[in-house]
């Protein structure tokens, strides 16, 4: 089972991996973004945004189809590429991306946490990116932390940046850690978190020859621990950026085009293969239901605009406080030098000044 978003925008629901069977479901018209889980139990949570601003969430079970509106974005102004939800203590989680149309290359992650009537947003985080594409990837573990990598891509780089929620702070991390290398281009990120909390990392660095994997971990326990590690995997080159990774009970794989990486050791050691593994994701979230009561019960939430750039001088200064570490730096020097050039010049006034006063002096009492 799988769904399909086709050009026209109708979502289908694909009940086998044929896609010609007729007893495929459309489930909606007009949609514009989406993401589901499918629970251990094959019942499936679908949250999907349409062309008319309508944030909408289906339950799936069997034949039977609990729906409702969650709330409106603004598609006016705004232009959403991306969204994935997690299914916490029944707490449905959206993460989802955008950026302004007066600003595409500044873009806003936002957070929302739903449940019990309630509705939670917060700000994840802004950076500054020349593609439009979808930038972000999450996972959560058994403490009920959120972790996401974001892709920032400017003209000469192109950085993996780490950031975490912590639930018991009910806030994000303030300052995002770089996980690829300062001088390289890098993209299409993958995230996953074992029953061991152990995350792992996956992202393509591009070379002359193609993209070549990498790959790092974190671990909540040993000598390493809450540090990120990159570990030696097989060599794999290809001419696409494109992975996901995911794990089969003890075991975790990384599915590239023409091999797969195995790992029944949390990482420490992988093995390289070409046997095919097919479409068996294991997304390794709670069986916990999300229903309509859990949520909403009442009216639809409308969320608060999402266009916070609202004059030049606040885009401004998201641009500059949000580069990326190199480009900050290189800015900083090309100041400090100018500060310096700006001191010297102040000197030789002061210096001129003062050769100038001794002059009139000298005139008046000597002279």
């Amino acid at each position: 089972m799988k769904f399909i978003l086709e050009s026209d925008g109708t979502l289908k629901y694909m009940t086998s991996l044929n896609n010609e069977d007729v007893n495929n479901l459309v489930v909606e018209h007009n949609v514009l973004i989406y993401d589901y889980i499918i629970n251990d139990n094959n019942s499936i949570y679908l949250v999907y945004l349409q062309n008319n601003g309508s944030l909408s969430y289906k339950y799936i079970n069997n034949e039977e189809i609990t729906e409702f509106l969650i709330g409106k974005f603004d598609v006016k102004s705004n232009i959403y590429n991306g969204i994935s939800i997690l299914n916490i203590n029944k707490k449905l989680n959206l993460i989802y991306s955008f950026y302004n149309i007066m600003n595409p290359n500044v873009h806003t992650i936002h957070h929302i946490i739903l449940s019990n009537n309630s509705q939670e947003k917060n700000s994840v985080i802004k950076f500054v990116s020349k593609s439009q594409g979808y930038h972000f990837v999450v996972d959560n573990d058994s403490k009920n932390n959120i972790h996401l990598f974001y892709n920032t891509i400017s003209k000469n780089f192109s950085y993996i940046y780490y950031i975490y929620f912590n639930p018991y702070k009910n806030q994000w991390l303030t300052n995002p850690m770089r996980l690829s290398s300062s001088d390289s281009h890098s993209e299409s990120p993958s995230i996953f978190v074992d029953h061991m909390d152990n995350i792992h990392g996956t992202w393509w660095e591009k070379t002359s020859n193609g993209y070549i994997l990498k790959y790092k971990k974190l671990s909540p326990s040993g000598s390493e621990m809450y540090k990120w590690k990159a570990m030696i995997i097989p060599s794999i080159i290809q001419d696409k950026a494109s992975s996901k990774i995911y794990g089969i009970n003890n075991n975790i794989y990384i599915e590239c085009l023409d091999y797969v990486l195995i790992s029944n050791d949390f990482g420490m050691n992988w093995i390289k293969d070409e046997k095919e593994i097919g479409n068996n994701l294991i997304v390794e979230n709670g069986s916990d239901i999300i229903t309509e009561d859990s949520i909403n019960n009442e009216d639809s939430y409308e969320f608060p605009p999402d266009d916070d750039f609202t004059d030049e001088s606040s885009k401004l200064k998201y641009e500059i406080l949000l580069l990326n570490q190199e480009e900050i730096l290189i800015n900083l020097k090309d100041l400090l030098y100018k500060q310096e050039i700006l001191k010297s010049k102040i000197f030789d006034i002061e210096d001129s000044f003062k050769k100038q006063n001794k002059s009139i002096l000298k005139r008046i009492f000597f002279d």
